[in-house]
C-alpha cells in the first residue's frame, strides 16, 4: 500500500481520531519518454535561469506570485506551513449528509484512512455509525497548498476520504445550454425499451482499458521486431434515421443477450455430476473459459516477461 501522504486527527463532536492517510487509487497506463527523433537519444528538460545562466537544483526552488510583468513575491515552504489553517492537521466533521445529495461531478481523488492504535474504538465508532445511518461525514482538509472540501465514507473495512470540488470549480452548464427537442411517445417507448435491454447490476471486472492493452502490444511487437496485426476499426456512420437506429438497436442488443446465454458448452456424457451442476451463466458472464483465458495473451493473472512486465517488476 501507499505510504501515508496525512498524519492527524478526525474531530468528530468532542471524539478525535488519529489517523493516517493513504492514497486509494492509482492511475495506470503506458509510459513513453521523449526523445530526438533524428539520433533517437533522451531529451533532458533542465531548471534553468536566464538571469544567472545557470541550471538550478530543487533545492534552489522557490514559489513566487506575479504582482506585476516580471516582478514577483516569493514564498518559502516555512510560508505555507505558517498558514493558520486547522484542517491542516485536523479534519473536523462539520454535518452529515446522503452521499446521493452529492452530484458526481464534484468528486475527485480517493484516500484510506487507516486508524492509529490508540485510535481503533473511536475509528470503529465512526464508521459502525456511518454505515448504520446510511450517511457520510462532510469536513475539510488541508493537502498540500490546498484545502479541500471533502466527504468520510464507508468503504468496506475502512473509512475513506473523497475530496470534492467546490463548486465555483465547476463550469456552469447554464452558460451554453442545450435546447431542449421534444421526442415522440414511439421514439421513448423504444429507447426505454432499449434501456431496460442493457439494464444490469454494475460490474467493474467486466471493464478493461483496451488502449492501454493495445499501446503495451505496440510496445512488445517494436521490441521483439514483429509485424502488430491491426484489427478493422468499428465503422459510425451518420444516424439517418433515428427510430430506425433504436429499432436496430434494440435488435442488437437482443442478440447479444441471447448469445452470451448460449456461450457455456453443453456438458458432455463423460462430465460429472459436479460438473454439470455448475451454472453456464456465469461463464457467459465473463465472456471466456477458463481454458481460452489460459490462451489470450492478456489473460488476468498471468505474468509472461514482456518489456512491460519486466519495467512494473522494477518500479514495484
Amino acid at each position: 500500500m501507499a505510504h501515508a501522504m496525512w498524519t492527524g486527527t478526525i474531530s468528530f463532536g468532542l471524539v478525535s481520531i488519529p489517523v493516517k492517510m493513504r492514497a486509494a487509487t492509482s492511475r495506470k497506463g503506458v509510459s513513453f519518454n521523449q526523445l530526438h527523433n533524428k539520433c533517437h537519444t533522451r531529451i533532458q528538460e533542465k531548471r534553468w535561469c536566464p538571469e544567472c545562466d545557470m541550471e538550478v537544483s530543487w533545492e534552489e526552488v522557490e514559489k513566487g506570485f506575479e504582482v506585476a510583468k516580471d516582478e514577483y513575491v516569493s514564498f518559502s515552504a516555512e510560508d505555507f506551513e505558517s498558514l493558520p489553517l486547522a484542517s491542516k492537521n485536523v479534519l473536523e466533521v462539520e454535518s452529515f449528509v446522503e452521499i446521493g445529495e452529492i452530484d458526481p461531478i464534484q468528486f475527485e481523488s480517493s484516500y484510506y484512512l487507516e486508524p492509529d492504535k490508540k485510535g481503533q474504538n473511536s475509528y470503529s465508532l465512526l464508521r459502525t455509525t456511518l454505515e448504520k445511518k446510511k450517511l457520510v461525514a462532510v469536513g475539510k482538509i488541508t493537502l498540500r497548498t490546498k484545502e479541500r472540501l471533502c466527504i468520510v465514507r464507508v468503504y468496506e473495512s475502512f473509512l475513506l476520504v473523497e475530496t470534492l470540488l467546490y463548486p465555483d470549480e465547476i463550469f456552469d452548464a447554464n452558460e451554453s445550454p442545450i435546447a431542449k427537442v421534444t421526442s415522440s411517445k414511439q421514439e421513448l417507448t423504444i429507447a426505454e425499451h432499449l434501456v431496460d435491454l442493457m439494464t444490469k447490476p454494475f460490474d467493474p471486472s467486466e471493464y478493461k482499458d483496451n488502449y492501454r492493452e493495445a499501446l503495451e502490444s505496440l510496445v512488445e511487437a517494436k521490441v521483439s521486431g514483429k509485424a502488430l496485426k491491426s484489427k478493422a476499426a468499428k465503422q459510425t456512420g451518420k444516424v439517418v434515421d433515428l427510430m430506425e437506429a433504436l429499432r436496430q438497436s434494440v435488435l442488437s442488443a437482443q442478440k447479444d443477450g441471447s448469445s452470451k446465454k448460449s456461450t457455456a458448452k453443453p456438458a458432455t456424457k463423460k462430465s460429472s455430476a459436479k460438473t454439470e451442476a455448475k451454472a453456464p451463466s456465469k461463464i457467459a458472464a465473463k465472456g471466456t473459459s477458463k481454458t481460452e483465458a489460459k490462451t489470450t495473451p492478456n489473460a488476468v493473472g498471468k505474468k509472461t516477461a514482456t518489456p512491460i512486465n519486466k519495467k512494473r517488476t522494477k518500479a514495484s
